[in-house]
């Protein structure tokens, strides 16, 4: 599986990559330090899955994920963040997110979200739940 690493701390994608590479099924095939930079690797790259921090200078990760999505509709995304507000959390999912991991979780439930998103499902954390209203919106609701 393919997989490109956006987060602006070099020392968190150094983490990224270390837990990654202990699974034989994961290749990082680019890193980039904001969403500019991801955007522009994907003239030379094609991700399978892209582990996308949130809050990043020059173009955050929710804006960048529009564009990547635009370019190439079967990449998936996992959104990495820190920032656990409901309203926050629902335009991660707007934007194209297929999972959400908090920083705070990243040793726990990466192996989980990818195989989950890799599934066609969704991945929130654990007091996170979908909802899905009769118009096929999807929400997210703190317990």
């Amino acid at each position: 599986m393919k997989i490109m690493i956006v987060d602006d701390s070099k020392s968190f994608r150094k983490a990224l990559r270390h837990i990654l590479n202990l699974n034989d099924k994961y290749e990082i095939i680019a890193e980039a330090e904001n969403g500019k930079q991801a955007l522009d690797l994907l003239k030379t790259c094609t991700p399978e899955l892209v582990l996308m921090d949130i809050e990043m200078p020059e173009m955050n990760g929710i804006e960048a994920t529009k564009l990547m999505l635009w370019r190439n509709k079967n990449i998936k995304f996992i959104a990495i963040t820190m920032y656990r507000d409901k309203a926050y959390l629902n335009e991660i999912l707007g934007a194209g997110f297929r999972a959400c991991i908090f920083k705070s979780n990243i040793f726990d439930e990466l192996d989980e979200a990818i195989e989950t998103v890799f599934e066609d499902k969704y991945h929130f954390p654990k007091n996170i739940i979908i909802i899905r209203n009769n118009d096929k919106t999807i929400n997210l609701k703190k317990l």
